[in-house]
């Protein structure tokens, strides 16, 4: 994970566990076949 989203992330969820859940949680969606919720 980039540094800078990681920094910008912390500003938003404080604590840096629930933000690690929340990201695996995310990326595992994304696995399964979920479509994202930003355009690339």
């Amino acid at each position: 994970m980039n540094y800078q989203l990681l920094e910008e992330a912390n500003t938003v969820i404080e604590n840096k566990q629930i933000l690690i859940n929340m990201v695996s949680r995310r990326v595992r969606q994304l696995s399964s076949g979920v479509r994202p919720h930003v355009e690339v």
